[in-house]
């Protein structure tokens, strides 16, 4: 009986045997390909893989040990090429670069914890300087948007008050007004407005109070200030010429009336006349007429002192 056992293990065990041995060479033929195959690829750490799980059922099996030597000499001589590149990555700064060939030193070696850890640490200063950068730019859209609201506040400060001074009728406020609004919105058009809407109130003021030379003032004011704008102002053109004719009349007037007692006070009445009417031909006659006949006398006058 006990012989008839031990005969029956005999033939499990070598029947045992026989699997294991089929099951091996199963193992080589699937496999060794697949290693060949990925070494084609260049995907070194991969083949060197399937070279060392065959080693696990060949652990003597020369084929193995020599081509699991052999790719751990194409991965070291990999290795120490990228290495040469990353030594020209740093010296020149070229993050990029350096941040590749840790990757492929990796992909070479998956295990080099050097590379790991300089991979780890490179990604985490990439991490920090993008989260940086975005922390600076929203910091800038917020200071900017900061800045906006200020304009926009005091913009709306300048037209209130402006709108305040006109039905206040503080027109010499509105140019002060005018001037500090320009200073901080050089190409907005209010400023303009407020000095060519005070300049008229302002000569309507002094029209009012008879200051008609005042008033001609701040009419031509308001019309230079127009005329930079490309604006014309009919109606305050025609005033401003009118009143410019009343002065320049009665300059005239005056020029007249002293024309044959005093020839100096008369030039310069014609001289005031003209000042305020430039196209006046009689005012301008006149006093070339008194002018000549100054000089005249003034030369009789030499004759005279040089006979005595």
């Amino acid at each position: 009986m006990i012989e008839r056992i031990v005969c029956v293990a005999t033939i499990v065990l070598c029947c045992s045997c026989n699997t294991n041995f089929v099951d091996n060479n199963a193992m080589f033929e699937q496999r060794s390909p697949l290693a060949n195959a990925l070494e084609e690829e260049q995907r070194y750490a991969e083949a060197l893989v399937q070279w060392k799980i065959l080693q696990i059922a060949y652990p003597d099996d020369e084929v193995v040990k020599q081509n699991i030597l052999r790719l751990e000499l194409l991965i070291s001589d990999g290795v120490i090429r990228q290495l040469a590149v990353l030594d020209k990555a740093k010296a020149s700064g070229d993050q990029d670069l350096e941040r590749k060939v840790y990757l492929k030193i990796l992909a070479l070696d998956p295990n080099n914890q050097i590379a790991i850890e300089e991979l780890r640490q490179f990604e985490w200063n990439y991490a920090y300087q993008k989260a940086s950068s975005k922390t600076e730019n929203i910091k800038k859209y917020f200071i900017e948007t900061q800045q906006e609201a200020k304009i926009s506040i005091q913009l709306n400060n300048y037209i209130e008050q402006g709108k305040q001074y006109v039905s206040d009728k503080k027109y010499q406020e509105l140019l002060q007004l005018a001037d500090k609004f320009e200073n901080t919105y050089p190409k907005h058009p209010l400023p303009n407005e407020y000095r060519i809407l005070a300049y008229s109130k302002l000569g309507e003021e002094q029209q009012k109070r008879n200051n008609t030379k005042q008033a001609i003032k701040f009419f031509k004011q308001a019309l230079q200030v127009a005329a930079v704008k490309g604006q014309k102002l009919p109606n305050l053109q025609k005033k401003t010429d009118q009143l410019s004719g009343l002065i320049a009349n009665r300059y005239l007037k005056l020029a007249n009336q002293v024309f044959k007692t005093d020839l100096d006070e008369a030039i310069n009445y014609f001289e005031q006349s003209l000042k305020y009417q430039p196209n006046n031909v009689k005012a301008r006659q006149l006093m070339q007429r008194a002018i000549k006949i100054r000089e005249n006398l003034l030369k009789i006058q030499k004759l005279d002192s040089n006979s005595d």
